[in-house]
């Protein structure tokens, strides 16, 4: 037979003694190419339910989820335990808060300055510091029209996604980000910025929240949207 097929008599041996694989082991190191490959994507956070949608979504292979198992198990894939979210911040209490050293003072001489003698002070501000975003923001734009405001002056909306895990989040679905390049559980931010030759400020920002949430007012409630908001 080595002569036949004109090879040595030991490298037909050694072919003999590895044996034949089998069409479901050639099938096996393909898709275990493939889980590898969605598994470092997904930076090893991905199960054995999730990978087997993603192979089917991806590359359009049908295979069962017990077999993506077994693979896994064969290939080491052991997929990291996320911490699920836990509040860490009680609001609703009566103990003192922290005093409010910048007086509400938004009005500094410079761009992106706050004079402390410590960064403490402005954490302790954007914590347990209490005033109205949307207060906030008219006075960063009647800053930016009075600092930044030039005749050329343009307007550049552009969103990006906060990838998610559950689907509590207020917004979140199965959606393009354009921050992971791909269809992914994520919530969409929509921003607002001017742009001039003086500089650029971000000064508006919103949520996009999907339509078929609307369809559901008890997740709309549980997520704290309220009744006067609409797709």
């Amino acid at each position: 037979m080595a002569e036949t097929l004109k090879v040595s008599r030991g490298g037909y041996y050694q072919w003999v003694k590895q044996g034949f694989k089998t069409r479901r082991q050639f099938e096996g190191e393909y898709y275990a190419g493939l889980m590898k490959l969605e598994f470092e994507r997904s930076r090893r956070t991905y199960g054995s339910r999730r990978l087997t949608r993603q192979i089917s979504k991806v590359y359009g292979i049908r295979i069962g989820r017990r077999r993506v198992e077994e693979l896994m198990r064969e290939n080491n894939l052991v997929p990291k335990t996320v911490r699920k979210f836990k509040a860490t911040t009680n609001s609703n209490h009566n103990y003192p808060a922290s005093p409010n050293l910048l007086s509400r003072n938004f009005k500094m001489a410079r761009v992106n300055q706050a004079w402390e003698t410590t960064p403490y002070v402005m954490q302790q501000f954007l914590y347990r510091g209490q005033f109205s975003a949307d207060e906030l923001r008219n006075e960063l734009r009647g800053y930016v029209s009075e600092k930044l405001g030039d005749e050329d002056g343009v307007l550049v909306v552009d969103e990006t996604g906060f990838l998610k895990q559950g689907k509590m989040s207020c917004g979140v679905k199965r959606q393009y980000s354009g921050t992971a390049g791909r269809i992914e559980n994520c919530q969409i931010g929509v921003f607002l910025t001017y742009a001039s030759e003086k500089g650029h400020a971000l000064i508006d920002r919103r949520l996009y929240i999907p339509e078929d949430w609307f369809t559901d007012p008890k997740r709309c409630r549980k997520a704290g949207i309220p009744e006067t908001v609409g797709f």
